[in-house]
């Protein structure tokens, strides 16, 4: 089962993003700190850009997409380059489907790239 969703509003450049609210710029809050696998979706204008899932802590995984410079084939988040801010909406699944979360949070995330998209 998913849980959420958090938000957080960010503005970004190319080089860097800023956590808006946070006590330091790139402090994400609650279960965004986690190893729980989490859904991600990114959005401008309230038009979904992205969807991720990761069990990194989401300020490491964006880090990871900022910082990125082609090696093994990843060159980070594409959408850093367009825009100035966006909002984060973030689902952690819960406890007890640990065997089979990582092939879950994948599905939800397939359902929701495939999906028509809309405005949220």
């Amino acid at each position: 089962m998913l849980n959420g969703p958090e938000t957080f509003q960010i503005t970004y450049d190319a080089s860097d993003y800023r956590v808006l609210g946070a006590p330091t710029h790139r402090r994400f809050g609650g279960t965004a700190r986690s190893s729980a696998y989490k859904l991600y979706v990114v959005c401008q204008d309230g038009w979904p850009i992205y969807v991720g899932v990761t069990k990194q802590s989401l300020a490491q995984r964006f880090r990871l997409g900022w910082k990125a410079k082609g090696q093994n084939g990843y060159h980070g988040y594409d959408w850093r380059h367009t825009g100035y801010r966006a909002q984060v909406d973030l689902w952690t699944l819960s406890d007890g489907v640990e065997d089979d979360s990582k092939q879950y949070a994948e599905t939800v995330e397939a359902e929701v790239v495939l999906r028509p998209a809309r405005r949220l």
